[in-house]
């Protein structure tokens, strides 16, 4: 994985899930991201952290997991970026449209999507492609782009364009 980050030209984001939360026995600990090139970054921080990328007129908000159980709550700290970037939003966590109850761990609200104030928030947890958007926000899980159990392997390509505002075409993976 560290040979493959360190192909990219571009900064890569990296957060953990729920398989690889930033506990005792983390693969974090053991594998250091860092010797794939400054552009690779962790957020291993269970309080979030901001990256901006003034360059790309991006800022990403990024919070994974330390803790998969039901206390957690992925958007918990978020803080608007600069108004005059893009705003990305990058987590991991179970949706829960309005009107349902759930005791999953690690719940993301369809409220809490819609008061968010960003352009795009980036989702991982479900191995589907699926719009979670809500209002203004654009919300999305991208898929798996190893899991063709799960309706076909995909990524999202989001782009950004300051004419057409924030588009979503997922792209499967054969």
């Amino acid at each position: 994985t560290v040979r493959e980050l360190a192909r990219l030209a571009k900064p890569v984001v990296v957060i953990p899930g729920n398989h690889d939360c930033v506990d005792d026995g983390s693969i974090y600990h053991r594998v250091d991201l860092r010797d794939a090139g400054d552009h690779v970054f962790f957020v291993g921080d269970p309080a979030g952290q901001e990256l901006a990328f003034e360059d790309l007129s991006l800022v990403v908000w990024a919070r994974g997991i330390q803790s998969h159980d039901p206390s957690n709550r992925p958007l918990t700290g978020h803080r608007p970026g600069n108004p005059d970037l893009w705003r990305v939003v990058l987590t991991h966590g179970h949706y829960v449209p309005d009107g349902e109850s759930s005791h999953r761990s690690s719940q993301i609200t369809q409220e809490e999507i819609g008061r968010l104030q960003c352009d795009y928030v980036a989702l991982g947890h479900w191995h589907r492609f699926l719009d979670v958007s809500e209002g203004d926000v654009r919300a999305f899980y991208s898929g798996s782009p190893s899991d063709p159990g799960s309706g076909g392997a995909s990524v999202n390509l989001v782009t950004f364009d300051p004419a057409a505002d924030v588009r979503v075409e997922r792209r499967t993976i054969e």
